[in-house]
């Protein structure tokens, strides 16, 4: 199951407001992030959002008015910091680079970054990337100055095949690839209606989740707390949700020790005669928030961020 997703960073106008960021916003599918625009505050928004930056590699400016730029120069310096190597490809006007030369002149942390521009056409369409998943292109927008928009198109992808179904009908390997590109396959005591079954079965439950997923995401409500939690690498919007339902205030806790032995984090020995014991995590506590935390240690495990941690 894909994930493919917009947010918003920053809506503002070329004026600054109180409530909020100039113009900025991220496309992710799946690990890949996609910045679009780069206003003033976008590095700060990313990381209330809880995107890790490292993750950026490819950066879409449709103009080159300030309030969709002036944040490029402090992302990039901060890239470098954090240690990111490799290209960070920018696709936008032919005299961007220009307008940046000063500026990455001074920037001495910028070593192992290499920064490619890619000039955007701005008097017809045209595809600016494509990998195996995604296709990014950019098309004329009426503006002032010249200006783009750009159209994300998730390319299809080949079907993945279930391990224990594999195994339970015996598929030979020799025929998983045609199977992958969509071709049936009629098993020799002739159950190719239950094989289809299956896999109907699958992809409905698919379905259903995607709805869900894609519910959550439309109705749950982001609060300053629900993303002040998102900052907490491993955390996403529904566990973010989970820990800040479980918790409740978080002032009935006189202190974070309070708090952790609550959710079942803090490891408690059994003493015998002097000696202590081996160290374990108490039952006794709220099951559903350890899950939530430990939901986001494997996150955190599964995926190396820009901080280097695992």
């Amino acid at each position: 199951m894909n994930i493919f997703s917009v947010t918003i960073l920053g809506s503002s106008s070329a004026l600054p407001t109180s409530h909020r960021f100039p113009t900025a916003q991220v496309v992710r599918l799946n690990e890949q992030l996609f910045l679009i625009d780069c206003g003033e505050g976008t590095q700060i928004q990313l990381r209330r959002f809880g995107f890790k930056m490292g993750r950026i590699n490819h950066i879409f400016i449709s103009h080159l008015h300030g309030d969709h730029i002036y944040g490029l120069p402090g992302l990039i310096s901060s890239l470098a910091l954090y240690g990111k190597k490799g290209e960070l490809h920018i696709y936008a006007h032919s005299d961007l680079p220009q307008m940046m030369a000063g500026m990455m002149k001074f920037m001495n942390e910028v070593t192992d970054l290499q920064v490619k521009y890619h000039p955007l056409n701005f008097h017809r369409s045209a595809v600016i990337y494509e990998d195996k998943r995604i296709k990014i292109s950019s098309f004329p927008l009426k503006h002032r100055i010249s200006c783009c928009g750009f159209l994300f198109q998730e390319l299809p992808s080949d079907l993945h095949l279930d391990k224990q179904a594999l195994e339970q009908f015996e598929i030979p390997v020799t025929q998983r690839n045609n199977i992958k590109n969509g071709a049936d396959l009629v098993l020799p005591d002739g159950s190719r209606q239950a094989l289809k079954g299956c896999l109907q079965l699958l992809d409905n439950l698919t379905r259903l989740i995607d709805e869900v997923e894609q519910w959550m995401a439309e109705n749950l409500e982001e609060d300053d707390l629900v993303r002040l939690l998102m900052t907490i690498p491993g955390v996403g919007l529904i566990l973010a949700h989970v820990i800040r339902a479980e918790i409740g205030e978080i002032q009935r806790f006189p202190t974070f020790r309070h708090l952790a032995s609550y959710a079942g984090l803090a490891p408690i020995s059994d003493d015998t005669a002097g000696r202590e014991g081996p160290r374990h995590c108490s039952s006794a506590c709220n099951p559903v928030l350890r899950w939530a935390f430990i939901e986001a240690v494997h996150g955190v495990q599964r995926t190396k961020g820009p901080h280097g941690f695992r």
